[in-house]
């Protein structure tokens, strides 16, 4: 960043002023800005789900794969864990219903 001052003369506490503000404005745009691990990822499923999508004609995609196993590995653990087998029937409940809401 290349900083050019038209004034004549600038004291420290004006620069300290100026310094603290352009760290401030950085700082508001990091926190706007998407994060790159978060990009990538979604990038990354994004690709899975469209070769999941190509390889069954748009039968199945990501979603509706990882939902079937949610609920699979629910009803298989319900004897031994019920809590767990709830929450992850409740997990697939989730994506099922928010995927419905999206596409109305």
């Amino acid at each position: 960043m290349l900083l050019q001052f038209v004034v004549p003369h600038i004291n420290q506490e004006e620069l300290d002023e100026l310094m603290s503000y352009i760290v401030q404005i950085a700082a508001n745009a990091i926190l706007n800005k998407g994060a790159t691990l978060m990009n990538g990822m979604t990038n990354t499923l994004g690709f899975i789900d469209k070769g999941i999508k190509k390889q069954t004609n748009g039968f199945a995609d990501f979603d509706s794969l990882f939902v079937l196993f949610l609920l699979g590995k629910g009803i298989q653990t319900f004897g031994s864990a019920p809590a767990f087998s709830a929450s992850l029937l409740y997990w697939s409940y989730n994506i099922i219903k928010d995927k419905g809401e999206k596409k109305r």
